[in-house]
């Protein structure tokens, strides 16, 4: 299983609506039963910023 999601905190456009400026983040989620730490088995979560 794997999740990924984008929270965006800005997005600004110029006048002929094409994209100048994006900031947020990337979440990405993955469980991967070969890998386990504790109880909270292999549940791996990494997050990139985006500028």
């Amino acid at each position: 299983m794997v999740n990924v999601s984008l929270v965006m905190h800005s997005l600004d456009f110029d006048d002929q609506k094409q994209v100048l400026e994006l900031s947020g983040e990337l979440h990405q989620e993955w469980d991967d039963p070969a890998l386990s730490f504790g109880t909270s088995g292999g549940l791996l979560i990494s997050s990139v910023g985006l500028a």
